[in-house]
């Protein structure tokens, strides 16, 4: 999938299954990034996220979240930063958080408590 991000540049965003990911690119520079892993219960859960900080507020995290859904339909969302323990490994930073409750508010996700899903 092309999009045109809200600096006027073409991003290509590529859905890859092994390992499952979504990847943003910028011509040939990788620029965003969403890692999922499966659980033992088959759920998909989001492992990692990271766009690129001079792509930050131009739709390509936006972008990587229709695609990741386009594909998985839903997927499961790591504690907050803020209910994190010492033994978790994988956790959701404070922008994150907000990232996805700004995707619903937008109507691109519906959140069901750790669940994001097509809306």
């Amino acid at each position: 999938m092309n999009v045109i991000d809200k600096q006027g540049r073409e991003i290509a965003i590529v859905f890859q299954n092994d390992p499952i990911s979504i990847v943003a690119y910028d011509g040939r520079n990788e620029i965003g990034t969403m890692e999922f892993e499966e659980q033992t219960n088959a759920a998909i859960k989001l492992k990692y996220l990271n766009v690129e900080p001079t792509y930050l507020r131009c739709g390509i995290g936006r972008g990587m979240l229709i695609e990741a859904l386009s594909h998985l339909h839903s997927f499961e969302l790591p504690k907050p930063v803020s209910q994190r323990s010492a033994d978790d490994g994988d956790f959701l930073t404070n922008d994150a958080e907000l990232f996805f409750q700004s995707c619903e508010r937008n109507g691109d996700c519906n959140l069901n408590g750790r669940t994001v899903a097509r809306s």
